[in-house]
């Protein structure tokens, strides 16, 4: 996922349950501003399953494509 190059240094070498409250901005005086960050750290999950993974994938091509069609 691409991330705003001063939350990305600061998450880049934690867990993913940590990097949501970076994230959230907690801690820290501004948080993410892409939404769907904020979206999955409401609810962090210690570990992702193959299937989670290959749901976010079809999500994230499924949402580019509509994208793309969007703007010809």
């Amino acid at each position: 996922m691409l991330l705003e190059q001063i939350i990305n240094e600061r998450a880049s070498d934690y867990h993913f349950e940590d990097k949501c409250n970076i994230y959230k901005g907690e801690g820290f005086k501004k948080k993410t501003q892409i939404q769907e960050l904020l979206e999955l750290s409401k609810y962090p999950k210690k570990e992702f399953s193959n299937e989670d993974i290959e749901k976010r994938e079809t999500k994230i091509i499924n949402a580019f494509i509509s994208y793309v069609q969007k703007w010809h």
